[in-house]
C-alpha cells in the first residue's frame, strides 16, 4: 500500500492504526476537495459564455446597443485580468490558512452569484473579474496540496487530478453552451454555485481541512536574489519556459474558441462527446507522464497540427475531432508541468515556484484573450494558422529548452534566502 511520508512514519508508533486510519482518510477528504476546486476553476471559464447572449439582448439592450460584439468579448479579458491580479497579490502573502481559502471560497461564491441573479453586463464584467481574482489563488496553492498526499510511487497519479478535473470543467462548462437559453442559462451556472456551497459546508464541518501552504516571506527582492543565483536560475528558466509552452500550444485559443467549436454540435450526445472522451483519458493523466515526459510533449504537438489540418480542412471543424485532441493533450500532458517543476524546485521555495508559475500563465491567457477582443476576426482557416504557429514555436521550446526531469524531488538549495 502506498502512503504518503507523514503516514508511513507511524509505522512503529504507539497506536499506529488508528492514527494511520485518520491521516488516510483526512488524505482521501483533501484529494475530494481539491478535486472539487479544480473542477469549479475550469468550469467557470468557459461556462461565462452560457450567460453573454442572454445578458446582452435580455438584459442590457440598452447598453451601448451598437458594440455588443466587442462587449461580449470583454469578459475573458476580465477574467485573466483578475486571475494576473490575484497572483500579483500571491507574492506578498506568507501562508494560504484555512481561513483564507474559506474567504476565496465566499468570494468565487459571491461572484458567481451575483452573475446568476442578475446578469446585467457590468454585474458580469465585476464578477467574471472578481472569479478570475480567486481562481487565481486556487491555481496556485493546488498543485502544492497535492504535491505534499502521497510518496514518489503515487505522486505523478495525485498530481494528475488537478489538470483533469481542471479540464472536465472546462469541457462541460463549453459542451452544455448549446443548451443556453434565456429560460436555462441559470441552470447551467448553477453548477459551481452548488460545489462552492457543498465545500463550504464541509469546510465549516471540518475545520482546517486543508493544510496550511507556508513559504518564506517572498517579496521582490528575495524574488529578485533567487533569480541571480546560479543554482536556482536554470529552474526559475524552467518553470516560465514550461508555461510558455503550453500557452504556445494553442490550448487556451482553442478554449476561447470553444464556442464557435461546440456550435457544429446538433444533438445532446454530440455535446457530451468531450465528456466521455475525457473521462477514458483520465489513467493516462498520471501514468504516461512518468514514463515518457517531455518526449510526449513533441509527439502531442505533431499530432494535434495533423488533428486540426484534417478537422479544418477535410471534415470541418467538428466537435468530436477538436474535443479528443483537447481532451487528449490536457489528459495525457496536463501534470507534467507541475510535475517538474516540484521536481527541480526546493522544497522550501516550491509555493514561490507555483506562484511563479500561475503568474506567467495568467499573464500569457490574458495577452491572448486581448488579441482575440481587439485583433482577432473570425475566418475560415484563421484558427489553424495561429494553432499550427503556436504549436511549432512551442515544439522548438520543448527542445530548446525542456530537459527531462531526475526526480529531485525534495532536494535543498544550501544556505538561505536572508
Amino acid at each position: 500500500m502506498n502512503l504518503s511520508p507523514e503516514a508511513e512514519s507511524l509505522n512503529n508508533t504507539p497506536k499506529r492504526k488508528e492514527k494511520l486510519f485518520t491521516i488516510i482518510f483526512r488524505e482521501k477528504i483533501i484529494l475530494c476537495t481539491l478535486a472539487f476546486l479544480s473542477l469549479i476553476v475550469g468550469y467557470n471559464n468557459t461556462s461565462f459564455s452560457s450567460i453573454m447572449k442572454t445578458s446582452l439582448t435580455e438584459w442590457s439592450s440598452d447598453f451601448l446597443p451598437n458594440n455588443h460584439d466587442m462587449l461580449s468579448k470583454l469578459p475573458p479579458v476580465l477574467y485573466h485580468l483578475g486571475g494576473v491580479s490575484g497572483t500579483i497579490l500571491c507574492f506578498f502573502i506568507n501562508s494560504f490558512s484555512y481561513k483564507q481559502q474559506m474567504i476565496v471560497n465566499l468570494t468565487f461564491l459571491l461572484g458567481a452569484y451575483a452573475i446568476t441573479y442578475y446578469p446585467y453586463f457590468l454585474v458580469v464584467a465585476c464578477s467574471r473579474f472578481i472569479i478570475g481574482f480567486t481562481s487565481s489563488f486556487l491555481c496556485a496553492i493546488i498543485p502544492q496540496l497535492l504535491h505534499s498526499i502521497g510518496n514518489e510511487d503515487t505522486r505523478s497519479i495525485l498530481m494528475a487530478i488537478y489538470p483533469f478535473f481542471n479540464l472536465l470543467g472546462l469541457t462541460a462548462g463549453a459542451a452544455l453552451k448549446i443548451f443556453d437559453t434565456a429560460n436555462t442559462f441559470r441552470l447551467v451556472l448553477l453548477g459551481p454555485i452548488t460545489l462552492c456551497l457543498m465545500l463550504i459546508v464541509v469546510f465549516l464541518a471540518r475545520k482546517n481541512i486543508l493544510p496550511t501552504v507556508r513559504e518564506e516571506k517572498v517579496n521582490i527582492r528575495k524574488l529578485w536574489i533567487l533569480i541571480k543565483r546560479s543554482t536556482a536560475i536554470k529552474s526559475v528558466v524552467s518553470i516560465i519556459v514550461l508555461q510558455i509552452i503550453l500557452r504556445c500550444t494553442g490550448i487556451d485559443l482553442l478554449m476561447l474558441f470553444s464556442g464557435f467549436l461546440f456550435e457544429s454540435a446538433g444533438n445532446y450526445f454530440t455535446a457530451l462527446i468531450p465528456l466521455f472522451i475525457a473521462v477514458a483519458c483520465a489513467p493516462f493523466s498520471g501514468i504516461l507522464p512518468k514514463f515518457i515526459k517531455r518526449k510526449i510533449l513533441l509527439l502531442t504537438g505533431l499530432i494535434s497540427i495533423a488533428v486540426f489540418s484534417l478537422c479544418f480542412f477535410i471534415i470541418g471543424p467538428n466537435v468530436a475531432i477538436a474535443s479528443l485532441f483537447i481532451i487528449f493533450y490536457h489528459g495525457v500532458v496536463g501534470t507534467i508541468p507541475d510535475l517538474y517543476k516540484n521536481e527541480v524546485i526546493p522544497f522550501e521555495y516550491k509555493p514561490m515556484a507555483n506562484i511563479l508559475g500561475t503568474f506567467v500563465s495568467w499573464f500569457l491567457g490574458f495577452l491572448i484573450t486581448l488579441f482575440i477582443a481587439f485583433v482577432y476576426t473570425k475566418q475560415s482557416n484563421a484558427i489553424w494558422i495561429i494553432f499550427f504557429t503556436m504549436t511549432l514555436i512551442g515544439a522548438i521550446l520543448v527542445l530548446i529548452f525542456m530537459k527531462e526531469t531526475k526526480r529531485l524531488v525534495g532536494a535543498r538549495w544550501p544556505g538561505k534566502l536572508d
